[in-house]
């Protein structure tokens, strides 16, 4: 098992999903787990560091079972009385490791990921959450900076893009100067037929976990920049797990449609793109032997 985590930096069942992933762990019992998490809490007392034993129990256990009732049968974890069993091979879902090691990389020293590895990986983020709504919508185009597939410039993205969305391009000078992407990264589209109208969503993808203050969609400045035979919609990607409904509820109000790592394993369980599956398991592979490092 792993050293149990910071929870000031972790939820509780993110920490227990790494256990069933890293390892070939298809059981715990639960007094194995409360040994472990006990011996952590016995040293936050040491260090007179609040920390309610039976509520963070209790808590991480609320949890599996709100992701089991959110997910039913594409959740891979149970909450029995005595066990938490794996009843999925979740270790095979590149996507969701994915989701699940970036969401977490800060908890231990050696996985946290900074500079220009951060970069990388939220730029992989972003690819990830472009497969996905392609293969849900049907057509996706990942914009945010840098590109890789898409023009440098971001006039010349819009351009292209709404040759691809068969949408009027506005005539415009200039975007406002700190404009690499106008805090846009992905673009799905859904078409009914040959004819005008059809589902557009701007999608913004955000990896920090204080997402919740990050900026939104601006959908006035995008409506300058293309214009929409019909309104589009706004969304959100994270790789966390957003567990609150309230907090679900409000920020759909604020940040649009919500994509967190539950939703998108009821969209798909696989990467489209045979190129970029290839590149996620290679960092998956990477920042799996780091955490083993933190096994007791």
């Amino acid at each position: 098992m792993l050293e149990f985590a910071d929870i000031s930096k972790i939820n509780a069942a993110d920490w227990l999903e790494l256990n069933f992933i890293i390892s070939n762990i298809k059981i715990l019992s639960k007094e194995v787990l409360t040994s472990n998490i006990d011996d952590y809490y016995e040293e936050k007392q040491e260090e007179n560091v609040d920390v309610e034993f039976e509520d963070l129990m209790n808590n991480m256990y609320n949890e599996i079972t709100n992701r089991k009732r959110i997910l039913t049968d594409k959740y891979f974890l149970n909450n029995s009385i005595d066990t938490i069993d794996l009843n999925i091979n979740i270790r095979n879902n590149e996507i969701y490791k994915f989701m699940l090691f970036l969401s977490t990389h800060n908890i231990y020293g050696s996985t946290k990921l900074k500079g220009k590895k951060l970069s990388q990986a939220a730029m992989l983020f972003e690819e990830v959450i472009t497969d996905i709504l392609e293969q849900f919508s049907g057509n996706a185009k990942r914009i945010g900076h840098p590109r890789r597939n898409m023009p440098t410039n971001l006039k010349n993205s819009i351009n292209v893009l709404c040759e691809y969305m068969n949408e009027p391009f506005n005539s415009f000078d200039d975007l406002p100067k700190y404009s690499k992407d106008a805090d846009v990264d992905i673009i799905s589209w859904k078409p009914y037929d040959c004819r005008p109208g059809q589902q557009i969503l701007l999608v913004s993808c955000k990896c920090s976990p204080d997402w919740e203050e990050e900026t939104i969609v601006p959908l006035d400045l995008w409506t300058s920049l293309i214009n929409f035979r019909v309104h589009p919609h706004i969304g959100f990607a994270i790789p966390h797990v957003i567990s609150d409904i309230e907090k679900w509820n409000s920020q759909s109000k604020i940040k649009g449609i919500l994509f967190d790592r539950l939703r998108v394993l009821n969209i798909t369980s696989k990467i489209k793109d045979v190129e970029l599956n290839r590149e996620i398991k290679e960092w998956n592979n990477a920042q799996c032997d780091l955490l083993r490092r933190y096994k007791l």
